[in-house]
């Protein structure tokens, strides 16, 4: 009688992957496998992009209700992104999504589209440095910009002190806390 009960189970498992594993569904199966393995980059990068656009957001947010304190994190994702592929993509990641940011946290003004134009500035310049790990790769990306943001807005900012809060406070934050968060993400992305 356990015999009969065991072949009966056995035959629902058979009915069923012959019911949904058909010769279709293989094909199928491997010609999704094959353009995945095509377009592997634009995957990743799909993925990457939908995990900032809505830390940007956040970040952005936090940092204009928080005086002071510079908690972006565009310059950061954009490292990541110059990183992996090119300039030419961060940059239009930076620009993009970083005013998509400022805009959904109505933090628009000149001085931080200008800060948007540093980050930039930031990304071909990291292109002597793409031979680095990402860690120091990333530190050094997060110093530069900050330099850039610290020269410029010694002309176009009358509070000095806040600029000198800013750049402090976004160097601490991006190398303490957010590089190691970055370098997970670029861990894991490329286990894909």
């Amino acid at each position: 009688m356990a015999l009969h009960k065991k072949h009966k189970q056995y035959s629902k498992y058979e009915i069923f992957f012959k019911k949904f594993f058909t010769l279709r569904v293989f094909l199928a199966g491997i010609i999704v496998l094959l353009l995945l393995f095509l377009f592997t980059d634009f995957i990743k990068g799909t993925i990457l992009v939908i995990i900032f656009i809505p830390m940007a957001v956040v970040s952005q947010r936090v940092s204009r209700f928080i005086p002071h304190i510079n908690l972006e994190t565009v310059t950061a994702g954009a490292l990541l992104l110059t990183y992996m592929y090119n300039p030419v993509i961060g940059s239009i990641f930076t620009m993009t999504v970083g005013m998509y940011a400022l805009i959904k946290a109505s933090f628009v003004r000149f001085l931080m589209i200008i800060n948007l134009t540093h980050s930039v500035m930031t990304l071909f310049i990291m292109i002597l440095f793409k031979n680095l790990d990402f860690s120091a790769y990333f530190i050094i990306g997060i110093l530069v910009k900050n330099l850039i943001s610290y020269v410029a807005f010694v002309f176009l900012d009358p509070d000095q002190i806040q600029n000198i809060i800013h750049r402090i406070s976004h160097t601490i934050f991006n190398i303490a806390i957010y590089r190691l968060f970055f370098i997970l993400i670029y861990r894991v992305i490329n286990l894909i």
